[in-house]
This record gives structure tokens, sequence and C-alpha cells, in this order.
């Protein structure tokens, strides 16, 4: 019981960390929002800050990066999951979003002049966010809240918890990127990723999902701003397609994604000193 009660204190502990680092984030993103150049680097260095911190404490605290943060195979069927997932979400979701709440593209404000401008945003807000940003949400957000609803060391997952993982890391990466009108978009696109991860027990099939939607809006921009990919029965058939990939994916067999350590002499030191670091390195940001 006692082992127990210290998973649950140690994964809220990482909980409370990520909400004070997204509060702190977004007074420092407020106030770079005053400067030239200063979204854009703080929208290049963020995802590289992820990825060392990420890293560093897979590394020092958790149970090793392999599976702390699940760099691990995947079956080639996770691919075909991916593209349809993308199609599903981009063209039907997005179509939804753009409408009711505000255009995808429009939340998306960069100018795109030449190749060169195209290299550079691709790997800024495409490849760098796409890692950093899984390997944070997917990954070490990911561990900590199967730690959290771990039943005592005996990997006690199933459906329901499987979608409660899903729902809640998908609603902290929504409210990470601090849009409103972007909010549902987001939280359906941070759920599919969390539930692709879980199923494949592998964080690559996220990067991909995640790199493909960044690399296709900028590419986009770059071919022609004015370009609109929507439309009524292409979302009809988005929708259905999502719907049936996800329930798919709920129902299918699950690949174990539990990690057998000693979470009450791991953990904590891992929460806290993780906690901490972050917090200290966006107040630097």
């Amino acid at each position: 019981m006692d082992n127990l009660l210290n998973k649950k204190r140690s994964a809220m502990t990482v909980a409370v960390s990520i909400v004070i680092g997204f509060l702190l984030s977004t007074f420092v993103a407020l106030l770079l929002e005053k400067f030239s150049y200063g979204v854009f680097i703080y929208q290049s260095v963020q995802p590289l800050l992820f990825i060392g911190v990420s890293l560093f404490f897979a590394y020092k605290y958790g149970n090793g990066v392999k599976n702390t943060l699940f760099v691990k195979g995947f079956k080639p069927k996770y691919l075909i999951y991916v593209l349809v997932l993308f199609f599903g979400l981009f063209f039907g979701l997005g179509y939804i979003n753009q409408t009711v709440f505000s255009s995808v593209e429009a939340s998306f404000n960069i100018s795109i002049n030449n190749f060169g401008d195209y290299f550079l945003y691709a790997l800024t807000l495409a490849v760098a966010p796409a890692t950093g940003e899984e390997l944070l949400f997917r990954g070490l957000a990911l561990f900590a809240i199967t730690a959290y609803l771990d039943n005592n060391g005996q990997n006690g997952y199933g459906i329901k918890n499987d979608l409660i993982i899903s729902c809640v890391i998908g609603l902290t990466f929504a409210l990470y990127h601090k849009s409103l009108s972007q909010l549902f978009y987001q939280f359906f696109y941070g759920f599919s990723l969390t539930l692709i991860v879980i199923r494949s027990g592998s964080i690559f099939p996220a990067i991909i999902m995640h790199l493909l939607n960044n690399l296709v809006i900028i590419t986009v921009y770059y071919i022609n701003p004015n370009l609109t990919l929507f439309n009524i029965p292409l979302c009809i058939v988005g929708v259905i397609v999502f719907m049936l990939s996800v329930f798919i994916l709920v129902f299918e067999g699950r690949k174990n994604v539990g990690v057998k350590i000693n979470y009450s002499n791991v953990l904590p030191y891992f929460a806290l000193a993780g906690g901490f670091s972050l917090v200290m390195l966006l107040m630097f940001i």
C-alpha cells in the first residue's frame, strides 16, 4: 500500500510540475512577443530543451531512455494507422475546427518566401516540435500517468485506463499550445497520438504523425498560402475514417508498455528533479 501511495504522489508531482511549466512558458511567451524575433526564438528553442530534458531525466532517473520514453520498434501496420488517423484528423476534424472555431491555417502565422525559409521552418516548426513535444507528452508524461494508474505493480490498464490516459495527455497537449481556437483540434490530435503510442508500444509512430501534420501545413503555406484543402464531402469522409480508426485502435490487442521498476525508489527522484529542472529551464527561455 505504501508503495502504491508513493507512486501516486510522485505521479501527481510530475503533473503539478507540468502545470507550473505551462504557466511559466506562457508568461515567457508573452514577454517575448514584444520582440520582432521573440516568438520564433521561443518556438525554436523550447522543443530542443524538451528533447534535452526528456533524454536526461529518462536516462538519469527513469528506467533508461528506451523504456521510459518508449524508444522501441513497432509493427509496420502502425504506419497505416498513422496515415489513416492523419487523414481523418486533418480533413475531418480540421474542417470542423476551421468552420466552428477558426482556421487551422490562420493560427499558423508564418511567411515563407523561398526554399531557404521553407527548410528553416520545416526544421524549427516541424522536426523539432514533433520530436521534443512527443518525448515530453508521449514520453515523460505517459510514463508518469501510467505510474499513477498502475495497480500496485500489476499493470492494470485495460480499455478504460487507456482512454483516461489518452484524454488527460490529449487535454494537457491542447492546453500547452495556448490557443483557444485550436483547443478542439489539438485535443483530439493529442488523444490520437497518445493512443497510438499505447497500442504500438513505441513513440516513433507519434513522432511521424506529428511531423506529418506540421510539415503538410508548412508545405501548403510554401506552395500557396491561400490554398484550401477542405470541403464538406472530404470532411464527412475524414470524420468517419477517424472514428473507425480510433474504434479499431481502442479495441485491438494492447501491447503492454508498462515498465517493471521499483517506482518508490525511482519515480520520486524522477518527478522532483525533472519538475524542478524543467521549471528552471523555462524561467530562462
